[in-house]
Order: C-alpha cells, then structure tokens, then sequence
C-alpha cells in the first residue's frame, strides 16, 4: 500500500506532460493506493487555482472532479486524518530547515502513522521526509519501486489498514 499526494493526482487529472506515465503508474497500482482525506480539498484547491491562472477552464475543473470522484471509489482507498496527524504535521512544520507547507506536512504524518511510503512530485515534500520514511517520485521510477515497496512493507510490522469514511 503506498500513499499519493496531491501532486501525483492532480497530474492524472488536468492532463499534463506527464499525465500519461503517471496515469499509468497508477493503473499497474490499483488496489494498493491510498489518499489521505486532505487530498479531497487541498484538490479542489490546486484546481480552482489552475483554473484562476487560466491553465483549466471551468469544464476540465469540474471534468477532473468528476474523475477524481471515479477514481476515488475504484482506485484508492481513502484513509481518515486522525487528532496525532495534525499533531505531528505541526512539529514537521516547525522546523524551518523542513520547509513544509501545512498540507504537505499532514501529508507526510498520515503516511508515517499508516507506515506507508509517499509518491509525490513535491521535491521539498520528498527532501523534507522523517529518517524513517520514504518519499519517491512515481515519474523518475514508476515500475522500479512497486516490487522494492512490497517487500518492504511485508517484512516490517503490518501497517495500520487504510480505511474508507
């Protein structure tokens, strides 16, 4: 099971360079994906921000939500934020060697209490990662990880079940 954040799935969504190898990724994926239920806003928020500098039009916003909704029930499992993720994304973004904005940082908290490794594009959510987790980008070795991460994860404690709202 392994964590997207929000670049990974607005990529897919507003067809971008990169959306094909991405959207491909996430195919050969399917079933072991988990989004954090930030995703949900922090989503709409990139893509009426996309639409305000006139990237999107109104259409392919409401298109990619429509998407995202399908995506959302066949793709990914959704996991609940808990009281201690926003506890531990508060002390990520205290430190200002980190850099983290607040949902990046929540992010990153959901991903290290579920024990899940996160797929971002977010090079400064990537660089900003605890020691004991691991951050990768999908788009530099989308195939390459999918075997490494199983392995991984099973010889470890199992992680805590992602679950539905």
């Amino acid at each position: 099971m392994q964590l997207r954040d929000t670049s990974v799935v607005v990529t897919v969504l507003t067809l971008e360079p990169r959306s094909h190898t991405i959207a491909e990724w996430i195919a050969a994926h399917a079933g072991e994906l988990c989004v954090s239920a930030w995703l949900e806003p922090e989503l709409s928020a990139a893509l009426a921000a996309k639409q305000r500098i006139g990237e999107i039009e109104a259409r392919a916003r409401l298109s990619s939500h429509r998407l995202f909704d399908d995506m959302q029930d066949v793709v990914f499992i959704v996991a609940d934020i808990e009281r201690t993720d926003f506890e531990e994304a508060a002390r990520m973004c205290d430190d200002p060697g980190l850099g983290l904005r607040a949902p990046d940082a929540l992010h990153l908290s959901v991903a290290l209490r579920l024990k899940l490794n996160l797929a971002t594009l977010d090079r400064k959510q990537a660089r900003a990662r605890a020691p004991r987790h691991r951050c990768y980008n999908p788009l530099t070795a989308p195939y390459r990880f999918s075997r490494a991460i199983r392995l991984e994860v099973s010889q470890r404690a199992p992680p805590m079940p992602c679950t539905s709202a």
